[in-house]
């Protein structure tokens, strides 16, 4: 999880409206089995100007183990969730 505006203060954060925005893709390099969604939490601080801030920011990836490889997938998406994968799957 992200934070992109650094100078939202937590008061401004509790008092705030937060709604949702994201996108959902299905990955480009399987078939079927593995999707990616980014889920963007975001306000409004000021009623004159409607200006959205973004407050938060998370990547989510959903596989079907079933039909593609943990590992696999993990590898297709960047070295950083490779490097999760390996670690788990040596764990479990």
């Amino acid at each position: 999880m992200s934070v992109n505006n650094k100078y939202l203060t937590d008061k401004q954060i509790q008092d705030a409206y937060i709604f949702m925005d994201g996108t959902f893709n299905k990955s480009t390099e399987f078939d079927h089995g593995l999707f990616s969604e980014w889920l963007i939490l975001k306000t409004i601080l000021d009623d004159e100007y409607e200006e959205e801030i973004e407050v938060a920011k998370v990547n989510l990836y959903l596989f079907n183990g079933d039909q593609v490889d943990f590992y696999e997938a993990a590898d297709s998406i960047d070295g950083d969730q490779e490097f999760v994968a390996s670690r788990l799957l040596n764990v479990f």
